[in-house]
C-alpha cells in the first residue's frame, strides 16, 4: 500500500480498533481519528453511581430484550420493597439449577475414566496452595511425572543437549546460574563436541580474567563466579583470592538464603 493519509471517522470501539490495526500493520499511513465527542470509546464507558461501578457499552442495558427488561423491573420492585424474596424448598431443581447440577455430576461422575495424564494436567492447573490443602504435600508430589522432573532438572543443571556451555562466556553463565562446581562438573556442563583441551582453557581463561574464583567448600576445590565471591565468603567462610573487584567482595545481606534459593531453583523436589 502506498503511503498516504487515512481519516477514521468515529472514536468508538470500531474506529479505535481500525486505527490500532493500521498502526500495528506499520503501513506507513498517516492516521487521523475524528471524534465529535470530548471522549473516546463511544458507548463504552465506566460510571459510578451511588457507590456502584456501572459498565456501559453497546446494547448493555438490553432494552430490546424482554427478559432483561423484566429482570430490571423485578430488581426495582425488590429495591422499592413492593415484592420480597421467599426461600422455597422444591422437590426438583429449577431449570437453571438443573443444568448446573447436571454439569457438576457430569464433571465428577466420570472423573476416574479420564487418562492419568489428563487428570494430572487438570490438577496442576488448579491453585497450588489449594491443592496442598486438599491433598497434602506428599500426594501433590505424586501428580508430577518423575521422568519429566528428571528432564527439567537436567535442563536447570545445564546437563542436557543444547544447554551445555560452548564458550568461556557460556561457562561463566553456568557458574552464575548453577553455583559452585568442581572441574569435573564443569567439564560435564561443557559441550562434548569441543576439544578437551579447549574446555579446560575456558576455565583457565575465566580464572585469569578474575571472572571465576577457586574456593574450598567442605575440603573440596570448587569454582564459583566472581559475582558470588562475597556471598560464599559471608555464607560459608570461604577465603577469597586477592585482586577481585571491590563490588564483588562487598557484604551480602542474606548470603545463605541466596545460596539455598539458587539450589532450589536448579534442582527438582527435595527435602
Amino acid at each position: 500500500m502506498a503511503a498516504g493519509r487515512v481519516a477514521i471517522i468515529g472514536g468508538g470501539i470500531a474506529g479505535l480498533a481500525a486505527a490500532y490495526r493500521l498502526r500495528q500493520a506499520d503501513t506507513g499511513l498517516a492516521l487521523t481519528l475524528v471524534e465529535a465527542d470530548t471522549r473516546l470509546g463511544g458507548k463504552i464507558r465506566t460510571e459510578r453511581m451511588e457507590g456502584l461501578v456501572i459498565e456501559a457499552g453497546p446494547d448493555s442495558f438490553l432494552a430490546s430484550k424482554p427478559a432483561a427488561a423484566a429482570l430490571c423491573e423485578v430488581l426495582g420492585q425488590l429495591r422499592a420493597r413492593t415484592v420480597r424474596v421467599v426461600t422455597v424448598d422444591t422437590a426438583k431443581p429449577s431449570p437453571m439449577a438443573q443444568s448446573l447440577l447436571f454439569n457438576w455430576i457430569a464433571a465428577y461422575m466420570y472423573e476416574g475414566d479420564a487418562p492419568l495424564a489428563e487428570r494430572r494436567a487438570a490438577a496442576l492447573a488448579l491453585d497450588r496452595d489449594l491443592l496442598r490443602d486438599l491433598l497434602g504435600a506428599e500426594e501433590l508430589r505424586e501428580l508430577l511425572d518423575p521422568g519429566v522432573l528428571a528432564d527439567v532438572e537436567l535442563d536447570l543443571q545445564r546437563l542436557s543437549d543444547g544447554r551445555r556451555a560452548r564458550s568461556a562466556d557460556e561457562l561463566h553463565d553456568v557458574l552464575r546460574r548453577v553455583g559452585d562446581l568442581t572441574a569435573v562438573e564443569l567439564d560435564l556442563r561443557s559441550e562434548p563436541s569441543a576439544d578437551p583441551g579447549e574446555r579446560q582453557a575456558w576455565l583457565a581463561q575465566l580464572l585469569a580474567e578474575k571472572r571465576a574464583v577457586e574456593v574450598t567448600v567442605a575440603g573440596e576445590t570448587r569454582y564459583i563466579a566472581a559475582e558470588d565471591a562475597g556471598r560464599y565468603r559471608d555464607a560459608l567462610g570461604c577465603a577469597l583470592p586477592l585482586g577481585l573487584p571491590a563490588v564483588f567482595t562487598e557484604p551480602v545481606p542474606r548470603p545463605l538464603e541466596d545460596l539455598v534459593a539458587r539450589y532450589a531453583r536448579t534442582h527438582g523436589p527435595f527435602t
